[in-house]
């Protein structure tokens, strides 16, 4: 509902305020468990829906209110942070081989799940360690990873439902043909021009990459 209304607010210059600032307000007050990770709700469930869902749109929410000057926005500069700090957890969730975890409901939307990740580039605000070229490089490797098998496509070139081919096991009741194509939210980084770093840099190894091999990585701290 809060993203909703941002839009509405955006697009037409009004919005239903009360709906708008419902989700921040939770989420600022009383979701979050520390180290940039939000609870879906009250709890906390170990899935991608921080990527999904939770840090693209209330950033975006928060950015749509700064601009339009909506009492609250003084939050947006802890929740940059957060998100930051959130896309250097999934940099590092990517493996050498351009795998990553299988956890969680929704993994049918496959690379979707570092939607914070390519916002975080997008935007310009990845982490003063994680070079942007690293992070194309470390996509890259999980979409080749998990479209090369032709399973994922069906005879007439739409997703199956799976997380690399045709899982439906795998699925949840409310995932479909259509909600499978919440992957699309990875390619965000489309968004930049062919001259910024993302696209411009050199091929550059991402942070399993140097791990695996034995060479200089810094330590990971939580966020205070």
């Amino acid at each position: 509902a809060s993203t909703v209304e941002a839009a509405l607010l955006e697009f037409t210059g009004e919005c239903d305020m009360e709906r708008m600032l419902y989700g921040v307000k939770k989420f600022r007050d009383e979701w979050y468990k520390g180290d940039a990770m939000y609870g879906d709700g009250v709890d906390f469930h170990m899935d991608y829906y921080n990527s999904f869902v939770i840090h693209p749109m209330l950033t975006d929410v928060l950015v749509v209110m700064k601009k339009h000057g909506i009492e609250g926005t003084d939050f947006l500069d802890t929740q940059l942070k957060r998100h930051t700090r959130y896309a250097e957890i999934l940099e590092r969730f990517i493996s050498p081989e351009g795998s990553f975890p299988v956890v969680g409901r929704s993994i049918c939307y496959r690379f979707g799940a570092f939607h914070a990740l390519g916002q975080a580039a997008l935007m310009h605000i990845l982490p003063e360690r994680v070079k942007p070229a690293q992070v194309r490089c470390a996509l890259t490797s999980v979409i080749r990873r998990q479209l090369k098998s032709p399973a994922n496509f069906d005879k007439n070139g739409w997703l199956r439902v799976g997380f690399t081919g045709e899982q439906i096991e795998i699925s949840e009741s409310y995932i479909n043909t259509g909600s499978v194509y919440l992957c699309a939210f990875g390619l965000v980084p489309l968004g930049l021009p062919e001259t910024d770093e993302f696209w411009s840099g050199p091929y550059t190894e991402w942070t399993n990459v140097k791990a695996w091999n034995g060479e200089k990585v810094q330590a990971d701290h939580a966020i205070k």
